[in-house]
């Protein structure tokens, strides 16, 4: 699939809001409705690379600044390795690292240098969990003591009650290039290595550490709106189209803000892919 995706809008917009609505063959509205959530904001999707070239093409006669993509290109939450525990150097970070969503999975360990790391990206994104529970009572069934003279006189009733819960994940993606990043997530990491900083919830341990890279490399890109970006149907779309089949839901939402990172990043770098 191939995306077009607006990264910094016309300085003439809205304006120009119907001129660039008649390049994706839209309307004003359903262009307005994809770039509420702010940028970058997924405008159009096509099988067919030549056209989704033109409709890019055709936006960035309007002022816009856009990036046309091949979506198998970019890397996916399966590719990217997930942060277990961690050593501070001066100019480095020496990072554990596991296959990401295989918290059994086998660690590798790379030496980062903070001059390397391209890009930081904070994100945060909504877990919903649905749970459904059976029970089953007996109950006096007159028809059926009737029938076995008495043998038989309940039946067996089963009710299912559903609970839905919503949680809040937090998990940032760490580039030192569009196609080399690592995540870290807010959940199973060893934070021993901040010594003395080192605080007593989770949560308050992540943020010191987003704080200390952000420190030790202030070359980086450091974009933290995706803290408060929903997940539109549009990239949903997307995202299930990339992701293998019975994927859980964590997986897919990790996978929505990965791929506005992504989008970010290269509209930063003015990257067409």
């Amino acid at each position: 699939m191939y995306l077009v995706a607006i990264t910094q809008l016309a300085s003439a917009w809205p304006e120009g809001l119907k001129a660039s609505a008649r390049t994706l063959s839209s309307t004003p509205y359903d262009l307005r409705l994809a770039l509420a959530g702010g940028l970058p904001a997924i405008v159009a999707t096509s099988d067919d690379a030549a056209r989704a070239a033109a409709m890019a093409q055709a936006l960035r006669a309007c002022g816009h600044q856009v990036l046309d993509l091949d979506s198998q290109r970019l890397l996916s939450g399966a590719q990217i390795p997930a942060l277990r525990s961690f050593q501070l150097e001066t100019q480095a970070i020496i990072v554990d690292l596991i296959p990401t969503h295989d918290a059994q999975g086998a660690i590798t360990q790379y030496r980062i240098p903070f001059a390397s790391i391209e890009a930081i990206f904070p994100t945060a994104y909504e877990l919903r969990s649905t749970q459904t529970t059976e029970h089953q009572h007996k109950k006096f069934s007159p028809g059926r003591a009737m029938l076995s003279s008495g043998m038989a006189a309940r039946k067996t009733i089963t009710t299912t009650t559903t609970s839905r819960s919503t949680e809040k994940v937090q998990a940032c993606f760490v580039f030192l290039h569009p196609r080399c990043a690592l995540v870290i997530r807010n959940e199973h990491i060893d934070y021993r290595a901040l010594g003395e900083r080192m605080a007593h919830s989770q949560g308050a341990n992540y943020a010191l550490l987003l704080d200390l890279l952000r420190r030790a490399a202030p070359q980086a890109l450091f974009d933290d709106s995706l803290l408060s970006r929903k997940l539109p149907d549009r990239l949903s779309q997307v995202v299930f189209s990339r992701l293998p089949g019975q994927s859980s839901e964590q997986q897919s939402g990790e996978a929505g803000v990965l791929l506005l990172a992504q989008l970010a990043l290269l509209g930063a770098r003015g990257s067409r892919v």
